[in-house]
């Protein structure tokens, strides 16, 4: 999305080739895909033929994506365009043959860490085998998409170098106008609020919010009697890992499970802090980045903060241990007036470094050199 308003910015003429998505705002019916010239919606290759290429030795992620549909509807409007740019391996996947404008890849993340990580997660030894073999192949297709195109991108140097020697590091931003602090400071005579929220559907994230929901909520729940968890995003139905680490609190009114909300911003508002448990993480959190917008502190995992702010930032508080997450969180909670001034403080930062204009104009310098090379 964010590459599209850059090359929207920068004056060129875009068309739009996406997924069907699961979960989320449909591109089609975003404010950008008004701009766009072109916008077609295409579908998953299907069970079937994504199994058929999977066994031929393809990574699921790639597989996913490259039906026969996609692929035809990417050759007929690359017709008359002068570049193509592709969002990760999925995206890379549906690429057909033929085309002969140069290609930029936006990987985003690495995907080959992830997997390894994922299969140390799994109980299950069918699938973390599985989980192996898609890490294998997966950094293999990373590499040599790398090596391929005339471009291609990563979201901080650590993913780039996961990749390949020549990738490009262009970090996310964050919209400092659309996340902003509440005009309205928090109701001391209220409970307490902290707030979770990011797709549970991904395992890292679910296994991290539930890990902090068995092994870390309940002895705040009992240090603050009346504070809610409140936990907002889908993947957290009936029968999930986040649903099932929740019982208990649910039980006791100390855990709220919203799912899908329409705007995460009041939700974060309300909060005197927010958690972001990762216990894998590729590349930025955008969820860390977006609650210090809005002035509120984030307690997150080290691997959480390393990532998205290798260099610390006020307001962010990384935890490497549970033990460690429930100081930094009762710390917060003691103190409201001093959580809001600390996360105010990480909103100015922001305001000043990690906005989305310097990677709008890196992206637009990408496509410039790519165009005129």
């Amino acid at each position: 999305m964010h590459a599209i308003r850059a090359m929207l910015a920068a004056g060129h003429s875009v068309r739009v080739v996406y997924v069907a998505e699961r979960f989320g705002e449909d591109f089609s019916t975003s404010d950008v895909a008004v701009q766009c010239s072109h916008v077609r919606k295409v579908q998953f290759a299907g069970l079937l033929p994504t199994l058929w290429r999977w066994l031929g030795g393809m990574s699921v992620s790639k597989a996913w994506c490259g039906s026969a549909a996609a692929k035809s509807v990417i050759l007929e409007l690359t017709a008359g365009s002068d570049a193509v740019w592709v969002e990760h391996l999925r995206g890379a996947g549906m690429l057909p043959d033929g085309i002969s404008i140069p290609i930029v890849w936006d990987a985003v993340d690495a995907l080959g860490p992830l997997f390894e990580g994922r299969a140390s997660l799994v109980k299950n030894p069918i699938k973390a085998l599985v989980f192996r073999l898609e890490a294998k192949r997966t950094k293999h297709e990373e590499g040599k998409l790398a090596a391929r195109f005339q471009a291609a991108i990563a979201v901080t140097k650590r993913e780039a170098s996961l990749i390949g020697p020549s990738v490009i590091a262009i970090p996310n931003g964050v919209d400092c106008d659309y996340f902003q602090p509440s005009q309205f400071p928090l109701d001391a005579s209220k409970p307490l609020n902290i707030c979770m929220f990011g797709r549970w559907n991904y395992l890292p994230n679910a296994h991290g919010c539930a890990l902090f929901l068995r092994d870390v909520w309940p002895t705040i729940s009992r240090s603050f009697p009346g504070t809610k968890c409140i936990v907002v995003g889908p993947g957290a139905e009936a029968g999930s890992i986040v649903a099932t680490a929740a019982a208990e609190g649910q039980s006791a009114g100390t855990v709220n499970l919203e799912g899908t909300v329409a705007d995460i911003r009041p939700y974060i508002h309300q909060s005197v802090l927010t958690v972001c448990p990762a216990m894998l993480a590729a590349g930025m959190q955008n969820k860390i980045l977006e609650s210090i917008a809005c002035g509120v502190p984030v307690v997150c995992t080290t691997i959480a903060a390393e990532g998205t702010l290798p260099g610390g930032m006020p307001g962010v508080f990384p935890a490497s241990t549970a033990s460690e997450m429930i100081d930094l969180v009762t710390q917060l909670l003691s103190d409201p007036d001093r959580a809001a001034v600390q996360g105010h403080q990480g909103r100015m930062v922001v305001e000043k470094t990690i906005t989305w204009q310097p990677s709008y104009a890196q992206i637009a310098s990408v496509l410039e050199r790519v165009l005129h090379s």
